[in-house]
């Protein structure tokens, strides 16, 4: 396995943990104290950050011969519904709470879900 599919693999399986595991990252990522409350100020685009580096990747990856088209199809669609949260209007998902409980970002788990069944 490549490391771009290694972090395909990493990267989708943040995406597809609950909450609390995505918060714990982001505050390890930003070097946050655990005793910190991560209010509505703090934003989680990061996860998508992270998750859009590699999938950008992923057409190329397709060419190589590292991935199939079927995960190629999923990394992309997830990209794409990532995609349309952002934006303004849609803020209030880039929160914890809104990481926590929107039906946005539960999607965002069962497609990040779906696309691992898809790996070797």
């Amino acid at each position: 396995m490549s490391w771009r599919v290694k972090k395909l693999k990493e990267d989708l399986a943040l995406l597809a943990s609950p909450a609390d595991i995505q918060l714990a990252f982001l505050r390890d990522f930003f070097g946050l104290p655990k005793d910190i409350e991560l209010d509505e100020t703090f934003n989680v685009a990061e996860l998508a950050l992270q998750y859009n580096d590699i999938a950008g990747a992923a057409g190329d990856m397709l060419e190589c011969g590292e991935i199939n088209i079927s995960l190629y199809d999923m990394a992309v669609r997830l990209d794409h519904y990532l995609d349309e949260m952002s934006g303004r209007e849609h803020a209030t998902l880039w929160t914890p709470a809104g990481l926590s409980s929107s039906v946005e970002w539960h999607e965002v788990r069962g497609l990040a879900r779906e696309a691992l069944k898809m790996f070797p």
